[in-house]
């Protein structure tokens, strides 16, 4: 049975998709920068600039602003309109931090429901289910006993997804964060010649990085969440 528009396998299932007019299936990103006192307050506004350039970035991916939202001092939220997106905007997050050294990182729990039509920029606001949900991913991820940074509620797939990715990201190193974020903000055709540009580096340098970043087997799982629908 062929799903709605802005639906995914799974939670079109769960949601049943019975949006009314003024609802619609979104992807929310609720994240809070990983021991921000430490960071101190110059640090964190750096983070926070580089944060809404990453969701400036992504907004060819999901046609329209992310209406990137800061709260709670060290917190932050961002609405995905296209929800097969998530996983590689959660990972354009966490690189394009990474990128600048280890001791920049953010947590982020992903929240997939039904929310109201999207009016106003500031998403604190906004108590919809999926904004309850990634709430509660956000709780999962900082409560972790094991050292987790991205959590999920919801999809069984993307959560299996995320935590694996969760895992290979953790280990990038600040060149393979800048390598990687490239990779996953730029459309499709040449990549690696595009972001050797972008990077200022060979294409070989740029194939060893991601090669060493796990890119190849991110692809594949990035490959079936965009397109499992098509």
């Amino acid at each position: 049975m062929a799903t709605k528009k802005g639906c995914i396998s799974g939670i079109a299932t769960y949601f049943g998709c019975a949006m009314s007019e003024n609802t619609q299936v979104v992807t929310v990103l609720n994240g809070d920068l990983v021991n921000s006192t430490a960071l101190g307050a110059e640090k964190v506004e750096m983070a926070f600039e580089r944060l809404q350039k990453v969701a400036k970035d992504l907004e060819a991916w999901h046609g329209g602003s992310l209406l990137f939202t800061r709260h709670r001092g060290d917190g932050w939220q961002v609405v995905l309109r296209e929800p097969r997106y998530a996983l590689r905007s959660v990972l354009a997050f966490r690189a394009r931090l990474r990128s600048y050294g280890p001791e920049f990182d953010t947590y982020i729990g992903v929240g997939t429901g039904p929310a109201s039509i999207l009016e106003s920029p500031n998403l604190n606001e906004y108590t919809d289910k999926a904004f309850e949900l990634s709430g509660a991913a956000l709780e999962t991820a900082k409560n972790a006993t094991m050292d987790m940074k991205l959590a999920s509620w919801g999809n069984r797939e993307f959560c299996s997804m995320l935590s694996l990715a969760d895992y290979m990201s953790a280990s990038w190193t600040a060149t393979q964060s800048a390598t990687m974020y490239q990779m996953l903000v730029t459309s499709s055709g040449a990549k690696f010649t595009k972001v050797a540009k972008k990077l200022g580096k060979s294409r070989q340098a740029v194939a060893k990085s991601v090669e060493g970043a796990g890119y190849p087997y991110l692809f594949s799982a990035l490959h079936f969440q965009e397109h499992q629908n098509d």
